[in-house]
């Protein structure tokens, strides 16, 4: 819908400053209006000011900043774009522009107050030629934004929200321009085919939303004749989730929703394969919650978070009244836990049986992305692919293998100079959570073959060494016992021992010293006995391990040594000097070390040590290090395969993991290790920035990694780690690391980042839930093995797991399931019996 627009005379909705609200509150004060004209001039002679009292404008005729109401009322006049990286100059994307545009399209471009010349952050201003209303608005939008994209600048997808500000021209210490004069945009006509797509897309999306709307009606007048009672399950089978949402305030971009609490203007929240939303927003957090269903946000928005008043009314809305089946968030009476008796199905005909609905999975179990395996340069991409082509392991297993293979190799070759006094190793530590059986060893056996390799060739090539050394160690040591010999019994016989004395000085400052033997490969050795063999055997490491108890198990990690060790841990993984004070024996100091981990380890087993730590892992930033990738299994899939007769890729990998192997190692004048030091090329610098201040842009509240600050804070070091293990492998330890490099690592860090946010979000359950999990596990595995599908209460408590003992927490343990329709609760007389739904028994 189009409307003709007089662009001189018509105003568009503005204001200064994030804060400025036309709501009460302290800084209430009506929103102002501004023409294009007025921008325009305004990109001539801009304002400099902070950007907490910048001017801003929607481009909306409508005077608000709430987005449902710009949705439904908004008149837009312009369309805008914010690039946070560009690459080039003001003109550039002004050539950019005209070639993504109609010839002769009239448009603004004007750096942002941020800019510097190497980072010309800009915002451009596109003027329709009539208003259109929100839906074509956002469209075109989409459009301009996808054909930056595609041309090779990266917009900010947020100016796609109906109420997101547009700051407008602000001088900064660096400030360009570009007018380029012309005719109105008629997205309508200028965008043609790919406008027609959005429409018919949306659309299509409407009439499918429209069937849902009808099948979940159907479905509920179903469920009120078969007598099935429970208010939450009744309330979302009658509402789709998609209405809810958009019912309270939350706006659709891309995919993903927009919550009213937010104010970062990001969108975060989705909507998962189980029917489950989950968000991202911290506003959500102290709000309506993390994750939860269509009446968590019917329970929050409302009645306020009053669960038993939203439970009242969708139980007088959609539940027939007078059925026997105990519905969720009841308050169970004090004969609740006072009966006793297990129940099968004969003995509680009685009770009436409702059809049950499709279980759902207690946890929000979000889909990792694909691997970016086309971001592994070279020979070390094709090499993961031949592999995983026989193994047919997980791909994100196989790159960690890969990468931590190349890292042992390089670490002690080269460090990375990110910036001025910003250097340090090149050492990654990689933790893949995979499920026993999912081919670790193997596969670090593949990549890590050449190391083990040339630990052999060297320990055999040094036989003649150690033959001579214990020889003249053997001789050392009798000259040492005669010495002291005669010390006894010159002394015995009270004459001058001072000569013998001294000559046991000089025998003890020349003692033979033992040839170094390369061992690089450690197994589960403790973190104290790890680091006393680099520090006094080959000072170069790597732990490649498919059983991670190094770090997960045993008395290393024990509850007395876990802040010590994982304290150690840290300073390896940035090359620190470390003092080792010992009891049974002697201190000893490690420096310019280098190691590498490269672990696997089970879920359930992450959740115990982060339990056990009582956040402590994460605290000191010892988890943050670790590239985290969860992949999902291959079990099941892995159907036989010979192997290739040949593997050109991963021979080429195993050669040049030689030849760098074969590279003699700098020490300093101390006989310290001393790496060279690689420098960023100018591109690659200005790439690692961008990288480094786009991760910090998210972890702001609402943005993608305000939940895990401490991982996102060490992403920039662990690219540039990561792009100097590139440049090494291809180029060998001198030269600068070029942008393909830096990108290729930033790709893949980026990948990770988002790993360590799925998994992070899913094993820090609230309370209720992590018992729940536990409770539903123990049920299934009880009913299971003795055959029944139900249970009483007060059996649970005699003997199910320890965390629901108590009377609080089994109920709300039980109350979790039954919203997942995993169980119910329904009483036969006096007892109270726990029913599994038939669906699970049978999986």
């Amino acid at each position: 819908m189009t409307k003709a627009m007089n662009s001189d005379a018509l105003k568009f909705c503005s204001g200064f400053g994030q804060f400025h609200t036309n709501k009460p509150s302290p800084n209430q004060q009506a929103y102002t209006g501004i023409s294009l004209q007025e921008i325009e001039a305004m990109v001539l002679d801009p304002q400099s000011v902070p950007k907490p009292e910048a001017r801003w404008a929607i481009p909306s005729t409508e005077k608000t900043r709430n987005y449902a109401a710009q949705q439904e009322n908004g008149q837009f006049g312009f369309v805008w774009a914010d690039l946070d990286y560009v690459q080039c100059n003001i003109e550039c994307v002004a050539k950019t522009l005209r070639e993504i545009l109609p010839p002769g399209t009239k448009f603004f471009v004007y750096t942002s107050r941020s800019a510097t010349p190497e980072n010309q952050r800009c915002r451009v201003i596109v003027e329709y030629a009539n208003l259109l209303a929100w839906q074509d608005h956002e469209s075109a939008a989409q459009i301009l934004n996808d054909r930056l994209e595609k041309a090779g600048i990266k917009p900010d997808h947020k100016s796609e929200l109906s109420g997101q500000l547009c700051y407008l021209p602000n001088r900064g210490e660096f400030y360009d321009y570009h007018i380029e004069h012309g005719e109105t945009l008629d997205p309508i006509r200028a965008f043609g085919d790919e406008f027609t797509a959005k429409r018919t897309l949306r659309i299509e999306e409407e009439q499918s939303r429209r069937r849902q709307r009808e099948e979940a009606r159907r479905k509920a007048e179903e469920r009120r004749a078969s007598g099935f009672e429970s208010p939450i399950q009744a309330y979302n089978m009658a509402n789709p989730l998609e209405d809810v949402l958009e019912l309270y305030g939350y706006q659709k971009v891309r995919g993903r929703y927009l919550s009213p609490n937010s104010g970062s203007g990001s969108p975060g929240v989705s909507i998962k394969e189980d029917g489950r939303w989950v968000s991202s927003h911290e506003s959500d957090a102290a709000t309506v919650g993390k994750f939860g269903d269509t009446f968590d946000l019917f329970c929050y928005y409302e009645h306020h978070g009053n669960r038993d008043a939203a439970l009242k009314a969708a139980r007088e809305k959609y539940c027939q009244p007078g059925s026997s089946s105990s519905s969720a968030g009841v308050e169970f009476g004090p004969d609740f836990f006072e009966n006793s008796g297990q129940a099968t199905v004969a003995t509680v005909a009685s009770v009436a049986v409702a059809k049950w609905p499709e279980p759902i999975s207690l946890v929000v179990n979000q889909r990792p992305d694909p691997y970016p395996l086309e971001a592994l340069p070279g020979v070390i991409g094709e090499a993961v692919k031949e592999v995983v082509g026989f193994v047919q392991c997980p791909v994100a297993l196989a790159a960690c293998s890969a990468l931590s293979a190349v890292s042992t190799v390089v670490q002690g070759l080269a460090d990375i100079r990110r910036s001025e006094r910003l250097e340090g190793p090149t050492s990654l530590y990689c933790l893949a959570i995979a499920d026993s059986g999912e081919r670790k060893s193997t596969v670090d056996d593949f990549f890590s073959r050449p190391i083990r390799d040339w630990e052999t060739q060297k320990a055999d090539e040094m036989k003649v060494d150690l033959k001579r050394f214990a020889a003249e160690n053997q001789t050392w040591e009798a000259r040492k016992a005669g010495i002291l010999t005669a010390i006894k019994d010159t002394a015995k016989n009270g004459k001058d021992t001072e000569t013998l004395e001294t000559n046991l000085t000089d025998l003890e400052a020349n003692q033979p010293e033992g040839p170094t033997i390369p061992r690089v490969l450690f197994g589960d050795a403790t973190p104290e006995a790890l680091a006393f063999r680099l520090a006094h055997g080959w000072p170069v490491g790597g732990v490649l391990s498919s059983e991670a108890g190094i770090v997960f198990g045993g008395h290393a990690m024990g509850k007395d040594s876990a802040m010590r060790n994982m304290a150690l841990l840290n300073s390896l993984w940035g090359a620190e000097r470390v003092t080792i004070d010992r009891k049974t024996g002697p201190s000893f100091v490690i420096q310019g070390a280098r190691l590498t981990m490269g672990l696997a380890v089970q879920s359930e087993t992450v959740r115990a040590f982060l339990d056990s730590s009582k956040g402590l892992a994460r605290g000191i930033g010892w988890l943050a290090r670790f590239l985290i990738a969860w992949p999902e299994s291959t079990q099941g899939t892995r159907l036989f395969r010979d192997p290739p007769h040949h593997w050109p890729h991963l021979e080429k990998f195993h050669r040049r993991l030689g030849s760098l192997l074969d590279s003699p190692l700098s020490f300093d004048e101390f006989g310290n290790l001393s790496p060279d030091m690689l420098e960023l090329s100018p591109e690659a610098k200005a790439a690692w920035v961008a990288f480094h201040d786009e991760v910090e842009a998210e972890l702001r509240p609402g943005r993608d990694m305000a939940e895990t600050r401490d991982v996102a804070s060490k992403a920039a070091d662990n690219a540039a780690r990561l792009a100097g293990l590139f440049h090494v492998f291809e180029n060998g330890p001198a030269g600068h690391v070029g942008i393909d490099h830096m990108e290729a690592a930033a790709s893949v860090i980026t990948w990770h980042l988002y790993e360590a946010r799925r998994f992070l979000g899913e094993i820090a359950l609230p309370v209720a839930m992590t018992n729940a999990l536990k409770l539903d596990e123990w049920i299934l595995r009880y009913c299971r093995e003795n055959g029944v599908s139900r249970i009483s209460t007060r059996n649970i408590q005699q003997w199910g797991p320890g965390c629901t003992r108590d009377r609080k927490a089994l109920q709300s343990a039980l109350e979790e399931l039954v919203d997942a329709a995993r169980v119910r609760v329904v009483k036969d007389g006096r007892r109270i019996l726990v029913e599994v739904n038939p669906a699970l028994l049978e999986k």
